[in-house]
């Protein structure tokens, strides 16, 4: 291995874990951002990202009308890996098959949702998740506004019927 990296503890007492300058890579060689796993990860805790009203500005809510037209046009495909990335990343044939999107569809509908990794296009699913809940509320409301429709076309039948 390479004689200059260096892993230090950090903290005050050295207790509270390790540190490493610089970008850490799990069974591979190639850095794709600051940490870069080839292979499944497995935890047992929450992943969180920093979500704190008081860390945000120019907060508004999504359109969600926009965001259901946005989601009618992605299109969710069942797909393989191609057999040479599979072996790089040391994949089994079933786990070569997938569901998701192709990055570059995407791109179109949800610009924001796709990042290029200095090797290939990658999908941030968290962007995708939000704009489907966004979707999801949008379907609600149409939904209530259905039932009132409906509610109210039916109290008119029942008049007429007893006219």
């Amino acid at each position: 291995g390479d004689t200059g990296v260096q892993w230090q503890k950090s903290g005050a007492d050295n207790s509270s874990g390790i540190y490493h300058p610089g970008p850490v890579m799990v069974n591979t060689d190639r850095a794709l951002g600051t940490l870069t796993v080839n292979g499944d990860i497995v935890y047992t805790g929450n992943l969180c990202h920093p979500s704190d009203r008081r860390l945000k500005e120019n907060i508004h809510d999504l359109d969600t009308s926009s965001a259901l037209s946005r989601l009618q046009k992605i299109r969710i495909v069942h797909y393989e890996l191609r057999p040479e990335v599979a072996d790089e990343w040391g994949l089994t044939d079933e786990e070569r098959r997938r569901v998701g999107v192709i990055a570059q569809e995407l791109q179109e509908v949800m610009p924001d949702a796709v990042m290029h990794n200095g090797e290939f296009l990658q999908v941030d699913n968290t962007r995708l998740f939000y704009d489907t809940t966004a979707a999801v509320q949008e379907v609600l409301i149409l939904s209530e506004q259905m039932t009132v429709r409906v509610d109210e076309v039916e109290k008119k039948h029942e008049h007429i019927l007893k006219s």
